[in-house]
């Protein structure tokens, strides 16, 4: 019995290792099974989230943005109308004119001015407003001795100083006051003239002042050549094509071209004649355009110039023909390469004393007034002849007070500020050609904001 149950013990633990055996496998390969599972459904899953997720973020965020441009309100702007406004005051100084009369002058002026109409979609609107002198304006013109008094008092009461406006004071036919002068330009914003025997005459006179001085015509024919609307039938007037292109700041540079070692004494005092001249300029031009001011020397540097001698005349003969190729080899060292800014160059050559005297000649053939030439959205270039028998006893200078004038008024035409006295006006005892009056000013500013439309 014992022999049996031994036995029978020894199959049943064979039989269960038997089946343990035979689990194995099965189980392995469940195993197998539930991991590939799991590789397919993590594999899924990553490239759901790069369909869904990854490559739509990736398309938004490379994507190039492309906002759709108004073509229609674009378009539209070529038709729009510019307009300028000028407010123009007139004070009637005659107690023979009344009140319902000067209702008639508002009318007339307003029917006879054409600056009011738009032509090629630009226009300078005239605003028009007459009346009798406040009794402070009145007091001022009985009160004062001459006419450069009664300007500058109307000035500083601020009555007829609005900036970009005009003033036009009537005085009495018999008034002496404008010494018998059919316009009288005034120092800042007022300007004087005479009634005439008939009212229209007067009107007739005062339209015609008014779009000389705003001078409306050029600012037309300007914007007409930025547009390209002449179609080359008209050639762009000169002021357009010698002025610097507008610019809230500009460099100018001084330079002082010294061709012979004896020449190094020269005395060259730019920086009083900057302080003395420039500086007033400079300041009443601060609301417009910058300039930052710099002087240079260059010693011992030659200009490629052949001038003929004149025996007539005794002098070396610099012709015009020869006048564009002067400043070709020094123009490299008078660029500026620190600013952005554009650059005017005025440059004093002092020649050698083999071509001393020398003398610029222009167009006519015949010699310039002031020794210089200008270069359009360049700058000037004067010639300074010294004396040699003052440069032996060293006392040879430049006369910078001239040198500085001749500068100025071609600085006045490079930045579009030319002398422009309409017709018959005369500018009034005090108003040079070097600090520009505040009219002149006025119409700078409109002039830059036509460049910039």
């Amino acid at each position: 019995m014992a022999m049996q149950s031994v036995r029978s013990g020894s199959k049943m633990a064979a039989c269960e290792k038997s089946v343990l055996k035979d689990d194995a496998p099965s189980e392995n390969k469940r195993l197998a099974d539930e991991s590939d599972t799991y590789r397919v459904v993590a594999a899924a899953s990553f490239a759901l989230v790069v369909l869904v997720i990854g490559i739509p973020l990736w398309w938004k965020t490379t994507e190039v943005h492309r906002v759709q441009l108004p073509y229609d309100e674009i378009h539209s702007l070529d038709q729009l109308q510019i307009n300028i406004p000028v407010r123009v005051t007139i004070v009637v100084f005659d107690n023979t004119v009344d009140v319902s009369q000067l209702s008639s002058v508002k009318l007339r002026l307003q029917t006879e001015i054409a600056g009011s109409v738009f032509e090629s979609n630009f226009g300078v609107t005239f605003q028009f407003d007459v009346r009798s002198p406040f009794e402070e304006e009145s007091l001022i013109v009985t009160s004062s001795s001459n006419i450069n008094e009664i300007d500058n008092k109307l000035h500083e009461t601020n009555v007829l100083s609005d900036i970009g406006s005009i003033k036009v004071v009537v005085f009495p036919i018999q008034s002496s006051l404008l010494s018998g002068e059919e316009f009288l330009l005034g120092r800042h914003r007022i300007f004087y003239t005479t009634m005439q025997k008939e009212l229209h005459f007067t009107c007739q006179r005062i339209v015609s002042f008014v779009k000389e001085i705003v001078n409306s015509n050029s600012l037309q024919r300007i914007y007409d050549t930025i547009k390209g609307q002449n179609k080359g039938a008209v050639l762009p007037d000169k002021t357009s094509m010698r002025k610097l292109p507008s610019s809230f700041e500009v460099d100018v540079t001084f330079t002082l071209i010294l061709t012979e070692a004896a020449l190094v004494n020269l005395d060259w005092n730019i920086e009083r004649a900057v302080h003395n001249y420039l500086d007033p300029f400079r300041e009443r031009l601060k609301k417009v355009v910058n300039l930052n001011i710099k002087s240079q020397v260059f010693f011992l540097t030659y200009l490629d110039i052949s001038p003929h001698y004149n025996s007539e005349r005794k002098h070396y003969v610099l012709g015009f023909d020869r006048l564009p190729h002067i400043v070709n080899p020094i123009e490299s060292k008078l660029g500026s390469y620190v600013s952005n800014n554009p650059n005017l160059n005025f440059v004093v050559y002092v020649p050698p004393e083999h071509h001393s005297p020398l003398s610029i000649y222009n167009e006519e053939g015949m010699p310039s007034d002031y020794n210089a030439f200008l270069i359009p959205r360049w700058g000037g270039f004067y010639v300074h002849n010294i004396d040699r028998k003052d440069l032996s006893v060293g006392n040879a200078t430049i006369d910078v007070e001239f040198v500085m004038g001749v500068f100025l008024a071609q600085l006045r035409l490079l930045l579009g500020i030319p002398n422009r006295t309409p017709g018959n006006a005369v500018v009034m005892n005090g108003s040079d050609g070097i600090n520009f009056n505040h009219w002149e000013l006025d119409n700078e500013n409109r002039e830059i904001g036509r460049a910039h439309v």
